[in-house]
């Protein structure tokens, strides 16, 4: 991601890595979880609360099996 930017083949491998591996898609639940509290509870240096954004994809990533 040397522009920012994840390019097709990046994007591909990371998913293939989230469906693929349970104890990935756990981690990032937690991690997004605690993330999403923080930014309820703080919202430091953040113009817009993103901690729906957050619970999207804690949903998204629970339904994978």
């Amino acid at each position: 991601m040397s522009n920012g930017m994840a390019s097709a083949r990046d994007v591909e491998t990371a998913r293939k890595a989230i469906m693929g591996n349970p104890e990935l898609r756990a981690d990032l639940i937690g991690k997004a979880r605690s993330t999403m509290a923080d930014m309820n509870d703080h919202n430091w240096g953040n113009s817009i609360n993103r901690a729906p954004e957050m619970n999207f994809l804690i949903k998204a990533l629970g339904k994978i099996k």
